[in-house]
């Protein structure tokens, strides 16, 4: 007689099912273009609704700003990462397994459906699919445009107030200026100077072809223009090349000529000059605006949906 008693697996526990990482492949459509978005999530408290929701926004700030989403096949692939925090960090490629761009999004464990409802990373890496994969010497234009578009595509799609992004504007392009031992954007690839210089000559060129067009024309027009000429992501243009399809499109040679004196020598910009032209000021109450300031419609014109 066999006195043993049969071995029974213990119940599995609800948290145990649920503590699984959960997979799932959806597709989104933006203008046209059709964008897969494949998603694991191992935290309880994010749903999948929740990370499509944020995709979603992205892909509608840089619709709106682009005219167009800047390519018709991408893919997001969001994935948690071993950081029990809230961090989010992504990276984006061009044509990589048949898409012309690929963005790799990873979630720290604690990240929240609020932290993805004020993200801006997702809007920063599906800005670098609109521009051309450039050589590693002007790695600060395809940083500097994202840094600079990201803010400016939500506000335009009704995401963020404008004031915030001028306060961001006011924080951080004071890092994008020349340091002592610094050369031109070209030569120096700091940080500081790659992603805050970078957006510092989006800046400048946005204003310059501004003044220059009587404010009909702006950074946004070359900038559409380049992704209606095929230079994304996927394509790997000359920067020569893709400044003068944008300045052509504004009818002024102001990317062109403002490149030409950056690349090889730092040049400073006075900001606090700048603010007051534009009529934006920053004190302990937040960003006041000055109506009657000289650059003041200019300004206005950087964050509004454009009719055109």
């Amino acid at each position: 007689m066999n006195d043993q008693q049969p071995i029974v697996d213990p119940p599995i526990s609800k948290a145990a099912v649920e503590s699984k990482p959960r997979t799932s492949r959806s597709f989104l459509t933006a203008g046209g273009s059709e964008i897969e978005v494949d998603i694991k999530l191992e935290n309880l408290a994010l749903q999948t609704d929740d990370v499509l929701t944020w995709v979603r926004r992205a892909t509608q700030a840089v619709t709106t700003y682009y005219g167009r989403f800047p390519v018709r096949h991408a893919r997001v692939n969001v994935i948690q990462s071993d950081d029990d925090d809230r961090s989010i960090h992504g990276t984006t490629w061009g044509d990589v397994d048949g898409f012309q761009g690929v963005s790799r999004m990873r979630l720290g464990r604690a990240v929240s459906k609020a932290d993805l409802e004020t993200d801006w990373t997702m809007t920063h890496e599906l800005v670098h699919l609109a521009m051309s994969s450039l050589a590693d010497a002007h790695h600060w234009l395809e940083e500097g445009l994202a840094t600079y578009v990201e803010p400016i595509a939500r506000a335009q799609d009704d995401q963020l107030p404008a004031a915030k992004v001028w306060e961001s504007m006011i924080s951080g392009m004071v890092e994008g200026e020349p340091q002592k031992g610094d050369h031109g954007l070209d030569r120096t690839h700091t940080w500081g100077r790659t992603y805050w210089g970078g957006a510092l000559f989006c800046l400048v060129a946005d204003i310059e072809i501004r003044r220059a067009t009587a404010n009909r024309r702006g950074l946004q027009d070359a900038l559409r223009a380049i992704v209606a000429e095929g230079a994304t992501i996927d394509t790997e243009w000359p920067l020569p090349r893709v400044l003068s399809v944008g300045d052509k499109a504004t009818g002024t040679k102001v990317l062109t000529n403002l490149y030409n004196s950056w690349k090889e020598t730092p040049v400073p910009v006075n900001l606090d000059q700048l603010w007051l032209q534009l009529g934006v000021q920053a004190n302990r109450h937040g960003i006041v605006f000055d109506s009657n300031a000289p650059l003041a419609n200019l300004r206005r014109s950087i964050t509004e949906r454009p009719n055109r």
